[in-house]
C-alpha cells in the first residue's frame, strides 16, 4: 500500500521508529485542495480542505500490512485513511491513502515542517510517541 504523509511522519527518524525500519522508497508529492494545519493545543497536524491550497508531503511506497497497522496505531482512532490523488513531481497522478482527521480537532493554524522540527519535535517525541508506546527515534 502507498500512503501520503504530510506531517510528523515526514521526519524519517520518527517514521523509522514507528515502523521499526526505514521505508525503501519515498517519493515527494503534493495533494491539491488541502492544507496541513496544526491541531490547536497540540504539536501535530491534520489535513483539511482548503480549495486553493497545496499540501507538500511524501508517498511511502509498498508498505506491508504490518507497516499499515503500525501507522494506524500511531495515528490513532481520530484519523481515517481515505483515498486521494497525489501529484508527483514529474506531473503524474497517483491514488494514495491519506490520514484525514475525523473532524474533532480545532484548527491551530498552518503547519510548517521546518518550524515544527525547530520548535515542537522534541516535545512531540517525549509526550505523544511515549504515550502511544513507540520507541524514541535515534536522532
Amino acid at each position: 500500500m502507498d500512503i501520503f504523509v504530510y506531517g510528523t511522519l515526514r521526519d524519517a527518524s520518527i517514521r523509522d521508529a514507528v515502523l521499526g525500519h526505514a521505508v525503501s522508497r519515498v517519493t515527494p508529492a503534493t495533494i491539491r485542495g488541502y492544507e496541513a494545519r496544526l491541531v490547536r493545543g497540540h504539536d501535530f497536524p491534520i489535513i483539511r480542505p482548503f480549495p486553493e491550497s497545496v499540501t507538500k508531503g511524501e508517498i511511502l511506497h509498498d508498505l506491508s500490512e504490518e507497516d499499515v497497522y503500525a501507522l494506524d496505531k500511531f495515528e490513532g482512532d481520530t484519523y481515517d485513511r481515505k483515498d486521494m490523488t497525489a501529484l508527483l513531481q514529474d506531473g503524474r497522478e497517483q491514488t494514495v491513502n491519506v490520514y484525514v482527521d475525523c473532524g474533532i480537532y480545532e484548527d491551530g493554524g498552518p503547519f510548517d515542517l521546518d518550524q515544527w522540527v525547530s520548535n515542537m519535535r522534541h516535545g512531540f517525541i517525549r509526550t505523544f510517541m511515549g504515550d502511544r508506546g513507540f520507541v524514541k527515534p535515534k536522532n
